[in-house]
C-alpha cells in the first residue's frame, strides 16, 4: 500500500472486485482511505457496505443469530431525489422482512455520511450521525424517518398492515456514539458503526477519533482481502 501513498500506482488501476465485479476498488479509492485529510468516496463505502451484508462477514454475526442487509449509498440518494418511483426495484429479489437489521447509508447534501438503522428485532428506526449533536440537522432526521416509512409501507408486505411501520419509534441515538473532532473522517465512523451494530453491540461503542488513523489503515486491507473490520 505504501506504492498507492506514493502516487506511484495510476489511479483508475483496478485493485479489487467483489459481487461478480459489480463494485470494485481502484487506487484512486484506496488513497481516500489510507490519507487521514480524504473523505472515504461513494465507490469504498458501497464496496465494504457490500462486504458487510455477505457471508465474507458473516463470522461474528452468524454467533449472535443476525441476518444483515445493506442497501448501496445509491438507493437513499435516489430516493430522496425521486421519490418512489426512482427506487421502485429496490432491492431486486430481496424480502426485507427476512434480515434482523438493515443498514442504509446516507451521505447528506453529498458532503457528510450518515447511517440509518432499520433494528426489526428492536422495532426501532435509529440514525447514527458522528456529528455533535449541537450542529446536528434534526429536519433532515426527521424527513428520512418519513422517506424510509413511507417506502417500506409501499414495498414490503408488513406495510399492507396500516401504520405497521409507522408505529416504530425513530431515534437518534446519541449517548454512547463516539464523535469526529475533523472534518474528513465521517465516512470512517459510519462504517465502524455499522460494523459493531452487525456484530450485536450497542453504545458505548468503544473506539474514538483518537483511532481513526489506524482503523483507516484496517479498512484499506480489508478491502483489499475481503474481510470485515
Amino acid at each position: 500500500m505504501g506504492d498507492i501513498s506514493r502516487g506511484l500506482v495510476p489511479p483508475h488501476h483496478i485493485l479489487s472486485t467483489f459481487g461478480d465485479g459489480q463494485v470494485r476498488i481502484t487506487a484512486k479509492d484506496l488513497l481516500t482511505v489510507l490519507l487521514v485529510d480524504e473523505k472515504l468516496n461513494d465507490d469504498v463505502m458501497n464496496f465494504y457496505m457490500a462486504l458487510l451484508g455477505s457471508t465474507a462477514c458473516m463470522t461474528r454475526q452468524t454467533s449472535s443469530g443476525l441476518r444483515v442487509f445493506s442497501f448501496s449509498f445509491f438507493f437513499f440518494t435516489k430516493l430522496q431525489l425521486h421519490g418512489h418511483s426512482g427506487v421502485e426495484r429496490w432491492p431486486k429479489n430481496v424480502d426485507l422482512l427476512h434480515f434482523d437489521l438493515i443498514f442504509v447509508p446516507m451521505h447528506k447534501d453529498n458532503d457528510h455520511w450518515i447511517l440509518l438503522f432499520i433494528n426489526l428485532r428492536g422495532n426501532v428506526f435509529e440514525i447514527f450521525d458522528s456529528y455533535p449533536p449541537v450542529i446536528a440537522d434534526s429536519r433532515f432526521y426527521l424527513s428520512v424517518f418519513e422517506l424510509i416509512v413511507q417506502y417500506l409501507e409501499r414495498h414490503t408486505s408488513y406495510g399492507q398492515l396500516p401504520g405497521s411501520w409507522e408505529s416504530m419509534a425513530g431515534n437518534v441515538t446519541v449517548e454512547g456514539v463516539p464523535r469526529q473532532v475533523d472534518g474528513a473522517s465521517c465516512g470512517v465512523f459510519m462504517l465502524m458503526f455499522a460494523t459493531l451494530l452487525q456484530h450485536g453491540d450497542r453504545p458505548p461503542f468503544r473506539f474514538s477519533s483518537e483511532d481513526i488513523s489506524v482503523i483507516r489503515r484496517q479498512l484499506a486491507t480489508c478491502l483489499l482481502e475481503h474481510h470485515c473490520l
